[in-house]
C-alpha cells in the first residue's frame, strides 16, 4: 500500500547528493535536531568549519518559519527516509529556482508552502541557503512532478496553523 503523502514516482538518492543534504538538513532541523553531532559534523565537512554552523543556522531559521509562522502544515518525513512527501517536493523547488534565479517561481513557491506571502527575511534565508550549497558544486534538484503552487492557497487558512508533521520511517 503506497502512502499519499509521498510522491511516488521519486525517491531522494535519485535527486543527487544536494537534494539528500538538504532534505536531510532541513528534517532534522524541522524536528528539533539541529544540535545532533552527526548533523552538525556532516556540515562542517561538506560546508567547511566556518561555514557549516552558518548554514545549519539559517536551516533551523527557515524551519522555524515554516514551523512557526507558516499558515498551513507542512509534511516533512523523518531524516534518514528516502522518499520525499509532496510537501518536500515543492521545498526542494524553491531551492531549485533559487539556484537558478528564478525569483518568481521561487516566490511562487514559497507562498504556496507558506500559505502567505514570504518576507524579506525568509527570501534571504532561501538565497543564503541556495547560494551556499552552489558554492560548493551542490545542484538541489527538484522532482519534476510536484504538484503547481495555486495562487489560492496562500489566502487559505489550515486549522491547525504553525505546525509541521513528520512521517514515513528512516
Amino acid at each position: 500500500m503506497t502512502n499519499p503523502e509521498f510522491l511516488q514516482t521519486v525517491r531522494l538518492p535519485d535527486l543527487g547528493f544536494g537534494a539528500a543534504t538538504m532534505m536531510w538538513g532541513f528534517r532534522a532541523c524541522a524536528l528539533g535536531h539541529s544540535q545532533c553531532g552527526c548533523l552538525v559534523g556532516g556540515f562542517e565537512r561538506i560546508f567547511g568549519p566556518k561555514q557549516g554552523p552558518l548554514v545549519l543556522r539559517d536551516m533551523v531559521g527557515l524551519a522555524r518559519i515554516f514551523g512557526n509562522d507558516g499558515r498551513r502544515r507542512v509534511t516533512v518525513a523523518m531524516p534518514g527516509c528516502i522518499g520525499i512527501t509532496l510537501d518536500e517536493g515543492a521545498l526542494l523547488r524553491v531551492f531549485n529556482t533559487a539556484q537558478s534565479g528564478e525569483e518568481t517561481a521561487c516566490d511562487r513557491h514559497l507562498r504556496w508552502l507558506l500559505a502567505k506571502e514570504p518576507d524579506d527575511h525568509m527570501r534571504q534565508l532561501t538565497r543564503n541557503l541556495a547560494t551556499a550549497y552552489l558554492d560548493r558544486g551542490l545542484l538541489i534538484q527538484a522532482p519534476g512532478n510536484v504538484p503547481a503552487p495555486k495562487t489560492e492557497a496562500a489566502n487559505e487558512k489550515i486549522a491547525d496553523l504553525a505546525s509541521m508533521r513528520a512521517v514515513g520511517s528512516a
